[in-house]
């Protein structure tokens, strides 16, 4: 039970931290943190909901961690710096913001299916059921507001003066989302789920 309420801890520390930031590379890694503390819950109450979790999660969190990369390349890695990069980057916006709707948890994509077995298990723990179950709330809060605290910022308002173009290295994150709307809408990853047991 101990490692379970370390987990979850991690991953709330990780992303109040994150919130705290203001250069878009602690920001986003503050997340990947949080995110990976998550997964490590999941394992811990289940080895194939924890596995599911990371395939699912994985890639639109590796996705920010591109478009955080060309953000600092192309203009600033402080978001205080920033600001309209949709004209100029449309690709990485929509990418960050796609990235972002997974990473937090909304549906129809495969995270927050997966949120649902978390917190149907978590509510067997016992005693600490209550606790963990706020706990997992109040980091799903909490990430929806930093990632579009963060792409409000960086994207949207005036748009920019910079001469900046979009680098290739933006499809890429493109790819990773593209992966993770597939294994959201594969038969494969679904029938893997059930007939292993998650969904009972």
């Amino acid at each position: 039970m101990n490692h379970l309420i370390l987990f979850s801890l991690a991953s709330l520390i990780a992303i109040i931290y994150a919130i705290g930031q203001r250069n878009i590379y602690r920001i986003i890694s503050f997340v990947f943190i949080s995110q990976i503390s998550l997964a490590l819950f999941a394992f811990s109450i289940k080895n194939l909901l924890g596995y599911l979790y990371v395939l699912s999660i994985l890639p639109p969190l590796l996705a920010l961690m591109v478009i955080s990369y060309i953000v600092a390349i192309t203009s600033s890695a402080e978001i205080d710096r920033v600001e309209g990069l949709l004209s100029k980057m449309p690709v990485s916006t929509w990418t960050f913001i796609t990235a972002s709707i997974m990473v937090s948890l909304f549906p129809p994509f495969m995270p927050f299916i997966l949120e649902h077995f978390i917190i149907e298990e978590s509510l067997l723990l016992g005693q600490i059921a209550a606790v963990i179950v706020i706990i997992l709330i109040s980091i799903r809060v909490l990430t929806i507001i930093c990632l579009f605290k963060t792409s409000h910022k960086v994207f949207f308002g005036t748009p920019s003066k910079l001469e900046v173009k979009e680098p290739k290295v933006a499809y890429i994150a493109l790819i990773l989302i593209i992966l993770s709307i597939f294994l959201t809408f594969n038969p494969y990853f679904w029938n893997m789920a059930v007939s292993l047991g998650v969904t009972e």
